[in-house]
C-alpha cells in the first residue's frame, strides 16, 4: 500500500510546471483577446465612417447589424465571435 501511495505522489516540481503552463495559457488567451478587440475596434471605426458618409446606402441595415454583432462580442469578450464578424 505504501508503494502505491508513493507512486501516486506528484513528482517534485510538477506542480510548479503546471502552474507555469496555466499562466502561459492565460497570457496567450489575454493576447488573443486583445488582438481580437483591436481588430473589432478597427471594424467598428470603418463601419461608423462608412455609415456617416453613405447615409442612404442600401447596405446600411446589414452594416448596422454587423456593427451590433461586433459590439456585443466585444462586450462579452468572445474572441471567436469577434473574429467571425470580420
Amino acid at each position: 500500500m505504501a508503494h502505491l501511495s508513493a507512486l501516486l505522489m506528484p513528482i517534485s516540481g510538477f506542480a510548479d510546471f503546471e502552474k507555469q503552463q496555466q499562466a502561459d495559457r492565460n497570457r496567450e488567451d489575454a493576447r488573443q483577446l486583445a488582438e481580437a478587440a483591436s481588430e473589432g475596434d478597427k471594424n467598428l471605426y470603418f463601419i461608423d465612417n462608412y455609415l456617416r458618409e453613405n447615409l442612404g446606402d442600401p447596405n446600411t441595415p446589414s452594416l448596422i447589424q454587423l456593427r451590433e454583432q461586433i459590439s456585443s462580442s466585444q462586450k462579452k469578450a468572445a474572441i471567436e465571435e469577434i473574429n467571425q464578424s470580420k
